[in-house]
């Protein structure tokens, strides 16, 4: 689970969950705990200074979409 909170600038988030995502973009990269998608997301959301988002495994989302200088705290929870 990955909980991110917003410390300077707008950060625009998208979102879709996993078991909707049909196209697959790449191989899994276990070191950056990522893996890539080419389904169009469900939902746009954007996160100003002192906000934050909560992502469980099941959410794919794509972070640092902005303009200008985005500065954020990742937390990551082993669940």
């Amino acid at each position: 689970m990955d909980i991110q909170v917003c410390v300077r600038g707008l950060e625009t988030y998208v979102w879709k969950l996993r078991e909707k995502c049909m196209s697959q973009n790449g191989a899994y990269n276990p070191e950056k705990y990522v893996r890539y998608f080419s389904d169009r997301p469900d939902v746009y959301f954007k996160l100003s200074v002192g906000q934050f988002a909560i992502f469980f495994p099941e959410d794919l989302h794509a972070p640092m979409i902005g303009e200008g200088e985005i500065k954020k705290v990742v937390i990551k929870v082993k669940m």
